[in-house]
């Protein structure tokens, strides 16, 4: 069982901004193994994880304190509401417009895969 610290973030998200530094060094690397395609292909995943990381609230109302927890520890991170466990927390939760889509999302992205022939399974 995994036990966090409540004063910590939930996740590695906020190392994300400070890692961005290290881009360039990987493209160099890559570069000196001649392999350019993998450290372009790092770049765009980094920063699209990072861009992803975005709250959609706060795109949607502006309000830059949401993305404080990106920023830690330099910026103190947003308060969290403390749950009673999975189950109390799962009947909490709602679905609106936002997660219907991703889960939407999910779903065709499933379905193409599947059609598809259900490519690297055999390496899973």
């Amino acid at each position: 069982m995994i036990v966090r610290n409540p004063s910590w973030p939930t996740d590695a998200r906020p190392f994300r901004v400070f890692a961005l530094p290290v881009l360039p060094a990987v493209y160099l690397v890559a570069l000196r193994f001649e392999r350019s395609d993998v450290g372009t292909a790092f770049a765009i995943g980094h920063v699209s994880h990072l861009l992803a990381d975005i709250p959609p609230a706060a795109l949607l109302t502006a309000d830059g304190s949401a993305l404080t927890f990106l920023f830690w520890p330099l910026l103190e991170p947003p308060a969290y509401e403390s749950v009673d466990g999975i189950s109390a927390g799962f009947m909490q939760y709602s679905m609106g417009w936002y997660e219907w889509a991703q889960l939407g999302l999910a779903l065709g992205a499933l379905i193409v895969w599947y059609r598809d022939g259900m490519p690297r399974v055999g390496y899973v």
